[in-house]
């Protein structure tokens, strides 16, 4: 089993480390920096976990149980 990152927002699309949030999105261990994790970490609006999880390899990061892949970068105008 691979580890991976699961992250739950309290308020999907809310946007921390660069990218927006659904409610819930899981990535593998290392998709985030080292700084990404400690901003997602301190924020109240995120709980961030770090899981078991089926082997990943070819699965598209940020796909889970939230239904959509987040958004990275700038929002749209």
């Amino acid at each position: 089993m691979a580890r991976l990152i699961r992250i739950i927002s309290v308020l999907p699309g809310f946007r921390r480390a660069g990218m927006e949030h659904p409610h819930r999105a899981e990535y593998p261990v290392g998709f985030f920096s080292e700084q990404q994790l400690q901003q997602l970490r301190a924020e109240p609006k995120l709980s961030v976990y770090e899981v078991d999880g089926p082997d990943a390899e070819g699965a598209e990061p940020g796909a889970g149980a939230g239904g959509t892949k987040p958004k990275r970068g700038k929002p749209e105008a």
